[in-house]
Formats: C-alpha cells, sequence, structure tokens
C-alpha cells in the first residue's frame, strides 16, 4: 500500500511528465515554424534591399551615361572646329556642377589629350596644355576607339593610379567613354573618370538596413565593396589575388554564379543579384545608343547572414538542437509546471483519498473493518455466477454467543468491543482469497474457496485463536461464537445458501445453550 507522499509524488511526476510533453511538443512545432520564418523573413528583407541597391546602381549608371551622351552633343560642332578652349570652358561648367567626375577629357584619335579637366577639391582646374598626355596604350583608350558610332564603354571599376602609384586615400573609378564621329570618320572620345566612391559610400549606406553583410563583388569575385575593407580590391594588389569571395565561399560561388538567387548553407543564408552592365542597358534602352561592355564589368550583390551568434538560432531545425534551446530560454515554464504539477497532485491526491475513504464506507462495516452485507452478498452473487467443479467455495455464517448478555451486564461499549474482538479474530486466520462481511448485529460471513472441509479447517484455526485469547485475554467477557458451514451446489440461490448455513448455525447455537456452561459464556465469573 501506497502512503500518502509516495502517491503525492507518483501522480505529480505524472502530471509534470505530462505537461512537460505537450509543452515540448507545442514550443517545438512554434519554435521551428518560427525559425524557418524568420531566417525567410530576413531574406526577403535583404532581397528588398538588395532590389533597392540594384535600382540604385542602375540609375547611377542612367545617368552617368546620359551625360556622356550630353557631352558628345553638346560639344561636336566645337570638336569639328576644334576649338579646344572653348571645349574645356564648357567642361569646366559641367564638372564644378555635377562634382562626381576627377576627370573628363577629350582625346584625339592619336591618343592624344586635348583638353582634359581635372577636379581638385570642390574646383575643376583645365590642365595646361603642356602637361596633356597621349593615352593611345590605355586599355580604355584602346576598347573605346575601336566602337561604331554611338556605342559606349564603360570600363571595370578599380583603384586610380597615378605616377604607376595606386593613389591615396583611394579613389574607385570607373571610365565612361563614347567615340565622336563626323559622319564616318571618327574624330575623337570624350572620356569620364567617374568617382564610383560615391555610388559605393551609398550602397554601404543602404546596406546598412539589411540584416545580413551587404557585399559587392565583381565577376571574378573580387570584393569592392564589405564590411571588411582589408578584403576589398584585392585585384590591384599583389599580396591580395587570393583574397576573394570565390576563395572564402567556393561551394557558394559556383551556385551563385549558376543563377541561383537564394541558398542556405552550412556557413550562412546567402541572397544575391547579378548586375550585368550590357543586359541593364539594352533592357532599360538608355538614350537610345548602343553598347560594348566588356565581360569583367559584370558585380554581384550579396547579402550573407552568417550562421553564428544569434542568427546561428534560425539554421539547424533538428529535433535536439531545438529541445537544447526550449530548455535554455524557456526553463522558468518549466519550473512553473513543476510548481502546478505538485499542487494538482495534491488536490487530487486528497480527492482520491476522500474517493477511497467513501468507497471503503460503502464497501466495509466501520466497527469491524469487515465487509458490510450488501458487498457479501455482491460477492457471493460472483462467485456462483463463476461456479464450477474447478471453483467450488462454501460459506461460514457465524453468530457472536451472549452479546445481548454483555450489552444488558457491562453497557453497550463493551458490547461493540466483543463484536470488534471476535472480527478481528476471524480476520486473522483468513487466507488471502477469503473474505468476511457482517450481515448483522453480531452475525458474520466467510466466503472461502474449496469445499466445506476445507472452510471446516479454517473454522477449526479460528476456534483455536478464540480459545487461547479468551485464556490469555484480561477482557471482562468470555468470546463464544456458533457457526454454520454450507458448501455450494449448483442451482442453489442466494438466499437458500445463506439460509441453509443459518440455519446450521443457529442448531450449533441450541447446542450450546444446552451446555452447562452457556451460564458463563457470556460473562467471566470473578
Amino acid at each position: 500500500m501506497l502512503s500518502y507522499k509516495k502517491k503525492h509524488f507518483i501522480i505529480g511526476s505524472s502530471i509534470f511528465l505530462l505537461f512537460s510533453l505537450i509543452i515540448i511538443l507545442i514550443l517545438t512545432k512554434y519554435e521551428k515554424e518560427y525559425r524557418v520564418v524568420s531566417l525567410n523573413s530576413l531574406r526577403e528583407h535583404d532581397g528588398i534591399v538588395l532590389e533597392s541597391e540594384l535600382e540604385y546602381i542602375n540609375q547611377n549608371v542612367d545617368r552617368r551615361l546620359a551625360d556622356l551622351h550630353y557631352l558628345k552633343t553638346s560639344n561636336l560642332p566645337l570638336v569639328l572646329d576644334e576649338k579646344w578652349d572653348a571645349i574645356a570652358k564648357n567642361l569646366v561648367v559641367f564638372s564644378r556642377i555635377s562634382q562626381l567626375y576627377d576627370q573628363i577629357r577629350y582625346i584625339d584619335v592619336e591618343g592624344n589629350e586635348k583638353v582634359r579637366i581635372n577636379l581638385v577639391g570642390n574646383e575643376p582646374e583645365i590642365v595646361a596644355k603642356k602637361d596633356l598626355q597621349n593615352k593611345a596604350g590605355r586599355y580604355y583608350f584602346e576598347n573605346t576607339i575601336e566602337l561604331a558610332k554611338n556605342f559606349v564603354y564603360i570600363s571595370p571599376i578599380d583603384l586610380n593610379i597615378e605616377n604607376g602609384k595606386i593613389e591615396i586615400p583611394y579613389k574607385p573609378m570607373i571610365r565612361l567613354s563614347i567615340p565622336v564621329y563626323e559622319g564616318d570618320t571618327l574624330r575623337g572620345i570624350f572620356i569620364l573618370n567617374y568617382k564610383a566612391s560615391i555610388m559605393l559610400a551609398m550602397f554601404s549606406q543602404f546596406g546598412s538596413s539589411a540584416y545580413g553583410k551587404m557585399q559587392l563583388v565583381t565577376e571574378n569575385g573580387y570584393w569592392i565593396a564589405s564590411e571588411d575593407a582589408s578584403k576589398n580590391w584585392g585585384f590591384m594588389f599583389e599580396d591580395k589575388q587570393h583574397t576573394t569571395f570565390s576563395e572564402e565561399y567556393p561551394n557558394e560561388w559556383k551556385r551563385i554564379v549558376a543563377g541561383e538567387q537564394c541558398l542556405v548553407t552550412s556557413k550562412g543564408a546567402f541572397s544575391a543579384l547579378e548586375y550585368n552592365f550590357a543586359k541593364e542597358i539594352d533592357r532599360r534602352a538608355i538614350s537610345g545608343y548602343e553598347k560594348n561592355i566588356i565581360k569583367e564589368n559584370n558585380w554581384y550583390l550579396i547579402s550573407f547572414i552568417a550562421n553564428e551568434g544569434e542568427n546561428e538560432r534560425f539554421f539547424d531545425n533538428s529535433f535536439f538542437c531545438i529541445i537544447e534551446f526550449i530548455f535554455v530560454h524557456y526553463y522558468w515554464i518549466f519550473i512553473i509546471v513543476v510548481f502546478i504539477a505538485f499542487l494538482l497532485s495534491s488536490i487530487l491526491t486528497n480527492y482520491f483519498e476522500n474517493v477511497k475513504k467513501v468507497v471503503a464506507k460503502s464497501k466495509y462495516d466501520n466497527m469491524t473493518g469487515a465487509y458490510n452485507r450488501s458487498t457479501g452478498e455482491e460477492y457471493i452473487h460472483k462467485k456462483i455466477a463463476q461456479y464450477s467443479k474447478e471453483k467450488e467455495f462454501s460459506i461460514c455464517f457465524m453468530d457472536v454467543n451472549g452479546l445481548k448478555v454483555v450489552n444488558d451486564t457491562l453497557g453497550h461499549i463493551v458490547g461493540d468491543d466483543l463484536i470488534k474482538t471476535s472480527a478481528h479474530l476471524i480476520l486473522r486466520q483468513l487466507r488471502s482469497s477469503d473474505i468476511l462481511a457482517r450481515f448483522g448485529g453480531d452475525e458474520f460471513v466467510i466466503v472461502a474457496d474449496g469445499t466445506a472441509d476445507d472452510l471446516e479447517n479454517l473454522w477449526k484455526r479460528i476456534k483455536k485463536s478464540i480459545e487461547k485469547t479468551n485464556k490469555e485475554d484480561s477482557k471482562a467477557f468470555v468470546i463464544s461464537v456458533s457457526h454454520g458451514i454450507i458448501e455450494y451446489t449448483k442451482g442453489m440461490s442466494l438466499e437458500r445458501f445463506i439460509i441453509l448455513a443459518d440455519e446450521k448455525m443457529y442448531a450449533e447455537k441450541i447446542e450450546i445453550k444446552k451446555s452447562e456452561n452457556y451460564t458463563i459464556t457470556g460473562l467471566k465469573v470473578k
């Protein structure tokens, strides 16, 4: 029989485990969905930022090409008349207003600079004729001079070099050039040295609103804009030729170049958009002219949400990872559950104990601890229903002798003690399969498996125990019990069964009354 504390602990633990399992299942489902939704939300947000960045670059290129087209058309008459001073004045005005071009030049077909305007600080300066140079061997001149009418050239982005050295502080440059024709005769080219630092600064500013690390990468995998400035411009330095996005993220780079715009790997989540100068200009039909863009000039705009820190949570949806997260971050829920579980356990344990007591009262006789009459009859009915030759059973109907004498002489309290003592002596001798039921004030019935002889042997043990108690006990009464044993036979009703046992008991009681000792059966003689 479990103690109250053990029942309380078992019920409390069971409730805690049940509630915890339900909470874990709910939190696991919630956490898994939250991680997927959150990561998708981060990627969607950064995708919008990338689209904004791409649109800004598009608009920027549009304006630069519009500027280039304007310079050509507005200065064409002066070029044809070789009025270099007038062209220089026009370019100064244009440079002062735009503040975007480090240099604006007109170069003839031989590669000779005829006009060059340098932007020094915020003020444009006309370079003296003696300082003008020949650029026939420079890549931008060679690429442009080969173009047909109305074609343009946009150079790869790089850092400005003066006198063979990279200019400090860095000046990212994009050179835009267009040939100038008189009819079908090439006269020269206009070149704009666009200060790309302005565009890159805006790229970084847009990127600050992203959750991931915004990066601008060339088609060869070199960074030109990233959070880590030391990685930028690797292609410009001999010792940084291997500092590339493509080497740091080789598998991801292959997939991005292959056209994947969204990918998640063990390193994190990548979102990418390709900016193809030629395709974008063609798609947007810039200024009505054609184009010629070298392959290396394509860029990739990349957002990278690293699988680390706070974001690490979103990349591992495995069951054990989520369970660990739940116990670390939601431990307080389980503390509350422990409290609730054992509070409920206390309530339920008390309730079950009370129910048990109520059930016991309905089944047992309060005074003796034996079953009451209704429970006894119900048990006999059950035994009758199950009866077979292999399941024989018998009953012993008993009556405590002398109860009235004890009640009248010593009082009902002592009479009750006689009943309780008699019942306890009988109960001690019963086997686990036997039961004792109180059928009336001083009447008891034993229901036992086996034959009448088996039950008679049990009665002998009971009688022996009673005799021993009478000798050794100091109570004021002598215990005497009459009995009648009947073995059940097929077809016998409950009522008939009990009546036969009662009759047999009554016959024994008459014999006891006839005995010369009966006058002292109920009371001890002092």
